[in-house]
């Protein structure tokens, strides 16, 4: 079938032939080839074998998050850790996709994260790096006279109730922040 290749001589049946898919990078366009024309995926990319054009072919970078240190590759199968998250495109090791810890106010629980998608809610914030979930972000309510008005807040915004004064903690926005005198 086209996709695939033998190294076989003189074989009497398809499962005698041992066709295999042609290599990640590496097409055949015609049945009963005996060899992928083409160049297999380098280091960072990954193609889909079993190829049946050049088009189809075609290694493409690894995603952020992952990565390939591998010739020849399927699938991007190396991945950033939980509580960690690249933007590199094409990564070929651990250290080129520059994993980063997740910053404080978000979170990671899965590998091979592009962005860190976990969030500590409105009114709360962590300094905690590289959390990979909710409970390890460790998020706490804004003190009273500051807010953070959006989700994911590495610091809360405002200041802090004077002696005397008083605000409810895990402010949403300056109005609820605002500190009342003590009665």
């Amino acid at each position: 079938n086209a996709g695939t290749y033998s190294t076989t001589l003189g074989a009497i049946s398809l499962s005698a032939a041992a066709c295999l898919h042609c290599l990640s990078g590496k097409f055949s366009a015609t049945s009963g080839a005996s060899a992928c024309s083409g160049v297999s995926c380098k280091v960072g990319t990954y193609s889909t074998p079993g190829a049946t054009s050049l088009s189809t072919a075609a290694c493409l970078d690894c995603p952020a998050g992952k990565f390939s240190a591998t010739t020849g590759a399927s699938i991007c199968s190396g991945t950033c850790n939980a509580g960690t998250y690249s933007i590199m495109l094409g990564a070929f090791s651990l250290s080129a996709a520059a994993c980063l810890d997740c910053p404080g106010g978000r979170f990671s629980a899965t590998t091979g994260a592009s962005t860190c998608s976990g969030t500590c809610n409105a009114g709360t914030y962590s300094t905690t790096l590289g959390a990979i979930s909710l409970s390890t972000a460790a998020c706490v309510d804004c003190p009273g006279g500051k807010f953070s008005a959006t989700t994911g807040a590495s610091t809360c915004f405002g200041v802090a109730c004077k002696v005397g004064t008083y605000s409810t903690p895990g402010a949403t926005s300056s109005s609820t922040a605002a500190c009342l005198d003590c009665p």
